[in-house]
């Protein structure tokens, strides 16, 4: 139980106890991140764990010797052994899987999915044609062509995904292989 400041003023009084009842209902989206050394990211508004993503993927494969610079545009994210490459990045939802969004038909040439659950990372490097062929429009119904995205459970990713990663690892020899 965290310890309340002593309140004098009796309005604030009564919005802090609104304020903690109100937390409850909010608390279980925070349900098996506890423990996590992600969980942080739960905090950052969604623009910030774009970014946050992005940083984290830049380190990752620098740190396990790729060439990774900024884009200097906004068709891609990073510019990976000389490759251009879109980043997606998702943290686990409450019903068990990612949900990478805002997939544009633009000047790139991979798409590196990044999903982070409580205790486990999840990445894939996939061409952007499969990604493209493989998602289905967010916005505009059957109509929208612009955006797209690509859903599904963390435990079972869809069969095409499965070549492009799935671990860390597998997807890092993927990236080592066709970033290039």
């Amino acid at each position: 139980m965290p310890i309340k400041p002593f309140v004098t003023d009796v309005n604030l009084s009564k919005f802090i106890a609104v304020t903690d009842e109100i937390s409850k209902k909010y608390a279980g989206q925070l349900e098996g991140w506890t423990e996590s050394p992600f969980a942080w990211l739960l905090t950052l508004p969604s623009r910030s764990r774009g970014a946050a993503g992005e940083a984290i993927v830049d380190r990752w494969l620098t740190g396990n010797g790729c060439s990774v610079a900024r884009s200097g545009n906004t068709d891609c994210d990073r510019i990976i052994n000389g490759r251009k490459m879109e980043i997606k990045f998702s943290t686990l939802w409450r019903t068990g899987g990612y949900v990478f969004q805002q997939v544009r038909d633009q000047d790139y040439a991979f798409v590196l999915c990044l999903g982070i659950s409580p205790l486990d990372v999840h990445a894939w490097c996939v061409p952007k044609s499969v990604m493209w062929s493989n998602t289905i429009p967010q916005h505009g119904g059957k109509e929208g062509k612009d955006t797209k995205w690509l859903s599904f459970q963390a435990s079972n990713p869809p069969t095409w995904l499965k070549q492009y990663g799935g671990s860390l690892s597998e997807a890092l020899v993927v990236i080592q292989n066709s970033v290039r």
